[in-house]
């Protein structure tokens, strides 16, 4: 199976999932992000921001709690930009500013 093939395979998948699945799911997710990751000299972490009608991982959930345990770490977002089509990447530290951003691009 090819990249494409995966991705709409897994796409389907998380399509299908109950809310409750896919809520449970995600909890899994943090669960174990937060068990598993010390962030004790982490700087800079760099994550996708979900897309909801695509049931992806809720992202936000990481980033609001350690935005609130951990202030003095900054996230990096990725971005496909609509001239270049090359992944870009910026820093942001409120949804407030992201918004922005993205308004600007």
């Amino acid at each position: 199976m090819n990249k494409k093939e995966l991705r709409s395979t897994y796409l389907e998948k998380r399509i299908s999932l109950t809310d409750a699945a896919y809520a449970d799911r995600v909890h899994k997710i943090v669960q174990v992000f937060f068990n598993e990751i010390d962030l004790s000299d982490v700087n800079v972490i760099h994550v996708f921001l979900p897309m909801v009608k695509y049931k992806e991982p809720d992202t936000w959930l990481i980033i609001n709690r350690i935005q609130k345990e951990k202030p003095a770490i900054r996230f990096s977002i990725p971005k496909v930009s609509n001239k270049s089509k090359a992944l870009e990447n910026f820093y942001f530290d409120s949804s407030d500013q992201l918004i922005q951003k993205i308004l600007i691009w």
